[in-house]
């Protein structure tokens, strides 16, 4: 039969293929040869995910069809095996973009499951594929489907149940047909890189070690193949030896033979020199560190905008969470701050050397005792933790035991008091606030270095424990002296409370002497508002306004000013503070100013912590704020400022405050004379939540 007759949707994009083209499907050869024309078809379309989509959906649909054919000419397993080898590309696709739903949809649908992306669900007929597996005459035909769809699949099996359930029925299948087929084909090696992964993750330290070494064998005799730096690194940290020659030697022969990237470079440089056990980073810290100093070097030296530079940098940084994981178990925390500095482009000397409390999730919660040994006995404190917070938050995050919530619900960034109390019990029970309250006050610390997720309100949680409110540190640099508060600029946005927040600052801050200047949503302009910001007029700039940061769109962070007018993350990064040799202070209190672009607290920036420095302070929100937590929260922080308190000690008194009840809070603004201007925004507080008291940090 003609490929037009088989797949009519080949015709309409390559009528010449379709036309001319034979195909027996009785023939298992030949119809490997039909996969391989098409499939070099959807190659074409990889430009353009969604063609690619349309013409697989369309594809997919033609196999069906077959069924349907008054003279049927494909049986059950030529129409699998059809489907699941037409689904590889717009799988592999997905792996590559790191597309998680992408990756789930294609792997579930070419073992001919039931998909709903909404729910998060994918159903599959066991027993249909079973039996395509045993079929002997296209047995090649179908390893050769799935093997190729492996990368994703393994990949998934730690981030979804039914991933999950699907890599445990393929793995007796597809694992021995790539251990003798890999030392061949350089196009199995990303298949093996993922299935030793899952290997080790699941106590099959056997199989892995046999897979590695054809891995290995692979490896050394095509060093220019695509995942070439990828399997270099999996090979030399490994823990277990799994290899022929020592991870070390690995190492060391692919720094020199591997076209790397710079976290791989980093990887094999720091085994090549120390292997990663318990206490690496630290016993063999300047090693490590001129490692570190010499990529961040490569990065800058780069030519890459600000902001694209920050990003490859907290990329980076996300990839060597180990090294500061193994720096916060010594509690050394000058190495540690030096450890930082040189990440965030800065020299030893300038590096923070005062005590710190670290906290980092490790075991079954969050970790921050020095020394202190690691949980063994798994607990699902963290699936509790990052399932609330999505509910919660509308956030889409993914942690290990959870579902990947990107499958289940989209992230809106939208909150749902619904979910508060949820929220926060199961955010008590993954920390364990009174013992991180009692080490800060042990300890000395001054500041809190947290790993955590970064929407993680540890500063309102030890606000509500009695304290010590500690800032939360960003910059590794000692901050410089704040400035007293003798001026204050204050950007009304359009928003309806604006005018109100200004009336309520303007208020405390002029009872106190202080100046204060406004500018309103009208009248407001980028250009004025990154003048004000570079400028040393003032002590204080006081943004009350809508801030914004799409989820799926991270870069697109901005606080609005009015009339169309915003300043992005960008615009920020592309300036600087005023050099005065002391610290300014800037409040956003907007929306989602103190949020990190990703979940990890470091990994990547967000518009407020991307500008913390010695010299400058910020006070923000690390979710969307409601109007009258807004407005109260900056009545409290104004008075506080107006008192001449320093901007840590202000934020801390303030946030404590906004723990209590709500006729103390009036009698506190009542005394600063803005008792009626407050009255209606403490009405809509008198039963606060954690999504209420919860969001304001003060960042350092």
């Amino acid at each position: 039969m003609r490929l037009a007759d088989v797949f009519p949707s080949v015709s309409v994009h390559f009528p010449a293929i379709a036309d001319q083209r034979q195909v027996d499907l009785a023939d298992p050869a030949d119809v490997f040869s039909a996969i391989q024309e098409v499939q070099k078809i959807q190659g074409v379309l990889t430009s353009s995910p969604v063609l690619l989509t349309r013409s697989t959906e369309a594809l997919l649909k033609d196999v069906a069809n077959l069924a349907r054919s008054e003279t049927p000419t494909a049986s059950a397993t030529v129409r699998a095996v059809l489907t699941a080898a037409f689904c590889h590309v717009p799988a592999k696709l997905a792996y590559v973009n790191g597309d998680v739903l992408g990756m789930w949809t294609w792997v579930h649908r070419a073992v001919g499951g039931v998909v709903d992306a909404q729910r998060g669900t994918a159903d599959f007929d066991r027993q249909a594929l079973n039996r395509l597996l045993a079929d002997a005459p296209w047995e090649s035909l179908t390893a050769t489907a799935f093997l190729h769809l492996s990368p994703a699949l393994f990949h998934l099996a730690w981030r979804h149940e039914s991933a999950v359930e699907l890599a445990s029925d393929l793995y007796p299948y597809l694992y021995p047909r790539c251990l003798a087929n890999l030392p061949a084909h350089e196009g199995l090696a990303e298949s093996a890189i993922q299935m030793i992964s899952w290997q080790m993750r699941n106590d099959r330290q056997t199989d892995a070690a046999k897979l590695a070494k054809a891995l290995e064998q692979l490896l050394f005799a095509n060093p220019d193949m695509e995942p070439a730096g990828r399997a270099a690194v999996l090979l030399s940290i490994q823990t277990h030896n799994l290899t022929v020659r020592p991870p070390a030697d690995i190492a060391k022969w692919a720094a020199e033979n591997v076209k790397l990237d710079l976290p791989e470079r980093f990887w094999l440089r720091l085994v090549a020199a120390q292997r990663p056990d318990p206490g690496w980073a630290s016993a063999s810290f300047a090693e490590v560190s001129d490692e570190l100093r010499c990529l961040i070097e490569d990065v800058r030296s780069a030519g890459l905008d600000p902001l694209t530079e920050s990003q490859v940098r907290g990329q980076i940084f996300a990839s060597f969470q180990p090294a500061v994981f193994d720096l916060m178990r010594t509690g050394e925390h000058g190495k540690l701050w030096r450890w930082l500095a040189i990440w965030q482009t800065a020299t030893d000397e300038q590096a923070r050397s005062a005590p710190c409390v670290a906290i980092a999730t490790g075991g079954d919660g969050a970790w921050f005792r020095p020394g202190a040994p690691l949980a063994t006995t798994p607990t699902d404190k963290l699936a509790k933790f990052t399932k609330a917070s999505n509910e919660a938050l509308g956030l889409a995050l993914v942690s290990p035991g959870h579902p990947d919530a990107h499958l289940v619900n989209p992230a809106t960034g939208r909150k749902d008091y619904a979910h508060a109390e949820e929220f926060e019990a199961a955010l008590r029970e993954y920390v364990d606030i009174e013992d991180l309250a009692s080490l800060a006050k042990a300890s000395g610390a001054e500041s809190v270095l947290s790993m955590l997720p970064s929407h993680a309100p540890i500063q309102a949680l030890l606000a509500r424990s009695g304290g010590p409110v500690l800032p939360l540190s960003i910059s590794a640099q000692a901050p410089l002296a704040d400035r007293a508060v003798r001026r204050v600029r204050v950007w009304c946005g359009d928003l309806e409370s604006a005018d109100t927040e200004y009336q309520i600052t303007r208020t405390i801050f002029e009872n106190a002497g202080l100046q204060v200047d406004s500018v309103d949503a009208a009248k407001a302009t980028r250009e004025e508002c990154l003048m004000d910001y570079q400028s040393d007029a003032y002590d204080v700039i006081w943004v009350a306004s809508h801030g914004v940061r799409p989820p799926y769109r991270p870069n697109d962070a901005a606080v609005l000013l009015g009339d169309g007018e915003k300043v992005t993350m960008s615009d920020l990064l592309e300036v600087s503070p005023p050099a005065t040799g002391q610290r300014r202070l800037l409040v956003l209190n907007a929306c989602d100013t103190a949020a990190s672009s990703s979940q990890h607290a470091f990994a990547e920036l967000g518009i407020g912590r991307g500008i913390v420095g010695p010299a400058q302070a910020v006070i923000g929100h690390l979710w969307p704020v409601d109007t009258y937590a807004a407005l109260v929260f900056g009545a409290l922080l104004a008075g506080g400022l107006a008192d001449g308190s320093p901007y840590a000690t202000a934020f801390a008194d303030a946030l404590t405050l906004l723990q209590k009840p709500w006729t103390e809070i009036g009698t506190e603004l009542q005394g600063r004379g803005v008792g009626s201007l407050i009255a209606h925004a403490l009405q809509e507080f008198q039963s606060p939540t954690i999504l209420d008291w919860g969001s304001a940090a003060f960042m350092d």
